[in-house]
């Protein structure tokens, strides 16, 4: 899934955070190469929920709930809500955004940025 287009952002704490732990290493394919972040694993081994949703603050939004396996049978496992996972999902794609910001601006001061679809500078 590829995020929505922004004309405006705001660059927050919390896109740092998850920037600061990204997993950037080198994609050799075929050309010249470039530095990547890695797409299975963008912040390192653990799942990319449990991490966005504890720099956020929503670790603890954990719920019991019964689920079934292909077999039928059921157990009960800590899912996270659904509101917890599109939220985290919206910042992780954000990150898109602040990592082009961070790079056209030469910042990582949070605030507002637009963009006029090329370039992102700091606005209102």
């Amino acid at each position: 899934m590829s995020p929505l287009a922004y004309t405006h952002f705001r660059l927050e704490q919390h896109h740092l955070a998850l920037l600061a732990r990204a997993n950037v290493e080198w994609d050799s394919s075929p050309g010249a190469g470039a530095p990547c972040i890695n797409p299975r694993h963008p912040y390192g081994s653990e799942p990319t929920l449990s991490i966005v949703a504890r720099v956020l603050g929503l670790d603890g939004t954990r719920e019991l709930r019964t689920v079934r396996d292909q077999d039928g049978n059921s157990g009960q496992q800590l899912m996270y809500p659904d509101s917890t996972v599109m939220r985290c999902r919206r910042v992780h794609e954000e990150t898109l955004y602040a990592l082009q910001v961070i790079l056209q601006t030469g910042r990582a001061d949070p605030g507002q940025y637009t963009s006029d679809g090329k370039q992102w500078r700091r606005g209102q």
